[in-house]
């Protein structure tokens, strides 16, 4: 993956998702196991960096509203 290209979550969860579909169900040849088992463990890792990224991110935005403030109640910025 380059910089340049983004990264995209649900894709990769969904490639996971097949790939241990495929585990299950289907009687994969040594060769072909081993790939799909490394390529399994790349999504993993990136998926879990995408996790912590938006786990920091989110901290961060309950940081930001936890100085005593209270939010305006979203009904009441809509009038």
């Amino acid at each position: 993956m380059t910089k340049s290209s983004k990264f995209q979550f649900g894709k990769a969860f969904e490639e996971l998702e097949k790939m241990t579909e495929a585990f299950e169900n289907d009687h994969l040849d040594l060769d072909e196991s081993l790939e799909k088992f490394e390529r399994g463990l790349v999504l993993a890792n990136q998926l879990k960096a995408k996790l912590r990224e938006v786990e920091q991110r989110v901290e961060v935005i309950k940081k930001k509203f936890s100085t005593g403030a209270t939010p305006p109640d979203v009904d009441e910025t809509e009038k």
